[in-house]
């Protein structure tokens, strides 16, 4: 699913998506412009915007 990062810091980020409802509590979110990928667990979530916080650092 693709999503645009409003934000991102060492230990966390903000996402827009068009739905935030069907994306589970936890997931791989990948940076392609970094190439990184960060295990991350939602925090707060709206309809449409999430914060997240990363479970380690990118690999």
């Amino acid at each position: 699913m693709d999503c645009t990062v409003r934000a991102l810091s060492k230990d966390s980020a903000e996402l827009r998506l068009p739905n935030t409802l069907s994306v589970p509590r936890a997931f791989e979110l990948v940076v392609k412009p970094h190439n990184k990928t960060y295990a991350c667990e939602v925090v707060w979530r709206s309809a449409t915007d999430m914060g997240v916080i990363f479970a380690r650092e990118g690999r």
